[in-house]
């Protein structure tokens, strides 16, 4: 985990440069993906806990729809540069910002929630599933849910050769580049990442004491990928085979009883 802080850090001040949406999330574009969109319904009123926020493009959007959110990130960086960001938007009364580990969260808050969002590209940076699903078990009251939309962990064992599918083995990496830039230079290049399975992500929420409401599985995806000519951008933004209905993302609400 130390060794990703590290490269964290790094990878923050690149998205800087290499996010193409950030200032026009800050001017009022929305950054949450179509489906997100209706799966979530009505957030009005609600407090939102948002787990490894980033740099809170999807916070920010979260509490345009009504919500009160606190971000919260294991990389000071992040959590500096998302405090900026929402000064700049205006929302700092509605969003606010920790700066901790998933694990640590419910310790650090001591509070609890209407709804613990988390998407794209998260779960992967996480070694212990189940504590995970306690964590965000903890950070919900009663009748609170969850609500995860996720690249496909088959879609990601497909793109990588070599990565395992589920079982939480790690994946030690020290190649430079980044998802934003693959000709990125890095003084801290290592990293570790876990695959989940879905059928270990569902169990494990199940196991936490939330019982689940769906499980979705979609043929679009948040980013290529892959190298693969067969993907194609929509005009939503979204990514897609147009011959294929194999699934490349997932999204999951689990509400607790």
């Amino acid at each position: 985990m130390e060794v990703n802080r590290q490269r964290w850090a790094e990878m923050t001040r690149l998205h800087l440069s290499t996010y193409e949406h950030l200032d026009a999330v800050v001017a009022g574009q929305d950054s949450l993906k179509p489906f997100e969109v209706s799966e979530l319904g009505d957030l009005g009123g609600r407090r939102i806990c948002h787990l490894q926020c980033h740099l809170a493009s999807d916070s920010m959007s979260l509490a345009r729809r009504g919500a009160t959110v606190v971000g919260v990130d294991f990389s000071s960086e992040s959590i500096e540069i998302a405090r900026s960001r929402v000064a700049k938007a205006e929302l700092a009364d509605r969003v606010s910002f920790v700066h901790a580990s998933v694990y640590d969260a419910p310790s650090v808050l001591k509070d609890t929630f209407d709804l613990v969002y988390t998407s794209w590209g998260v779960l992967t940076w996480l070694p212990d599933i189940d504590r995970w699903a306690s964590t965000v078990a903890a950070l919900l009251h009663s009748g609170g849910f969850l609500y995860l939309a996720e690249s496909h962990p088959y879609a990601e064992a497909v793109r990588w050769s070599g990565w395992t599918y589920g079982g939480a083995t790690p994946h030690f990496d020290d190649s430079q580049g980044d998802y934003t830039d693959e000709g990125a230079r890095f003084e801290h290049p290592e990293s570790w990442n876990w695959s989940h399975g879905l059928g270990e992500v569902v169990t494990a929420i199940a196991n936490a004491g939330l019982p689940i409401d769906f499980v979705h599985e979609h043929s679009v995806v948040a980013w290529h990928l892959s190298d693969s000519e067969h993907l194609r951008q929509r005009p939503d933004g979204m990514w897609e085979d147009p011959q294929a209905t194999l699934p490349l993302s997932y999204s999951i609400k689990a509400t607790k009883s």
